[in-house]
């Protein structure tokens, strides 16, 4: 793996050695998948010449704008982030404050698509994409397979984006709203609100990705860190129930027992 000449220029520290992953400590062949590059470059791009390279590229713009030059001319802006197969002709354009990681992917899990160049906009995934890189600036020769991890899981998160558009984005950031919010006697109504949807289509939404209601998911939430607590610390079950969400210990209870299919004190006197 290498961390190219543009980090240097980036941030004007020496860029790691080229070959970090050889001698066996990672390959695509044993693996299915790994990080080849991992490049920065902020500042303007005026060339826009078309070139190809025979692996994938991930590209996330995390400011400025831009655009991907080749058969399809496609603009770029902030949270924007592009996979491009191998052998598809491309290029960049860009102004002064266009600022951009590129990541070089390989391994047999990957599979060309098809259809040609990807592009999705989510903020929380080129923050990924960012931490992804400033931890190649970091890696020792022998952590290979947590960067690896890494990158995997942006390109998950990427590939079910790409599917599933803005639907998906909105379950993910109620996923996430939900496990900031267990602690507190919140409704799904007010979780609808900060969406900026109906109730009833954000059942649908949620539905279809989790498999599950928002309140049947926070319910489970709730559940799972109260059994923690009850395991492992010596707080009453009226105080877990408050910091679990409840303001009615009678009601947690019933709602534990449900879940667990044991009271909440025969639960941590097992």
């Amino acid at each position: 793996m290498r961390v190219g000449a543009d980090f240097q220029r980036f941030t004007g520290v020496n860029a790691l050695p080229v070959h970090l992953w050889d001698g066996g400590i990672l390959s695509s062949d044993a693996n299915g998948f790994t990080v080849l590059s991992v490049d920065r470059f902020r500042g303007p791009r005026q060339n826009g010449a078309l070139g190809t390279h025979a692996y994938w590229e991930l590209v996330a713009v995390l400011g400025g704008e831009g655009e991907l030059t080749g058969p399809a001319r496609q603009a770029l802006k902030r949270s924007d982030i592009v996979l491009i197969p191998p052998g598809t002709r491309h290029g960049e354009l860009g102004g002064d404050r266009f600022d951009t990681v590129w990541v070089g992917l390989a391994g047999s899990r990957l599979r060309a698509p098809g259809c040609g160049i990807l592009v999705v906009r989510d903020e929380d995934l080129c923050r990924q994409v960012e931490e992804l890189w400033m931890q190649a600036t970091v890696r020792t020769d022998r952590s290979g397979a947590e960067l690896d991890g890494l990158a995997l899981a942006v390109l998950g998160r990427f590939l079910r984006l790409s599917a599933g558009g803005p639907t998906g984005d909105a379950a993910d950031h109620a996923v996430r709203w939900l496990h900031q919010h267990l602690d507190r006697p919140v409704r799904v109504g007010d979780l609808a609100q900060h969406l900026r949807m109906s109730p009833a289509h954000l059942h649908r939404v949620f539905k279809a990705r989790t498999g599950r209601s928002p309140k049947a998911f926070l319910n489970a939430l709730r559940v799972e860190r109260a059994a923690h607590l009850l395991r492992h610390t010596d707080l009453s079950v009226v105080r877990i129930a408050a910091l679990v969400g409840f303001d009615d210990p009678l009601h947690f209870s019933r709602v534990f027992t449900r879940l667990a299919g044991i009271r909440p004190s025969r639960f941590r006197a097992a």
